[in-house]
């Protein structure tokens, strides 16, 4: 296993902050790629920190950067929808919150 790490898988970026021995994020300010494994130090967290990261999905391919620009336009054109901020989040949280109920009991069944 190779302790170099792979780029960014968002954004292709090489500028890694590497000064915690639990993460890894892109120093890109438009990107925010990130992984970070809570509490696990000590011997041996690079290497994990460095797999974990390295397992990650390559950089997108042209055909996946047009889907994602896709679902970005699709996102905002429902954004529109609302009149302010505060209720689009009101409108995510209870999306969020009947998808965790919905999953609960199909998950019980």
């Amino acid at each position: 296993m190779s302790d170099e790490l792979k780029p960014c898988p968002f954004c292709g970026g090489t500028d890694l902050d590497t000064r915690y021995e639990n993460s890894v994020s892109c120093k890109n300010l438009d990107c925010g790629g990130e992984i970070n494994l809570g509490h696990h130090c000590g011997p041996g967290a690079i290497k994990v920190r460095n797999a974990c990261w390295n397992a990650r999905p390559e950089p997108s391919t042209d055909e996946l950067t047009e889907e994602m620009r896709k679902a970005g336009a699709d996102m905002l054109d429902v954004a529109d929808m609302f009149e302010s901020s505060e209720d689009l989040c009101a409108a995510i949280y209870k999306s969020m919150n009947a998808a965790i109920h919905y999953r609960r009991a199909r998950d019980e069944d």
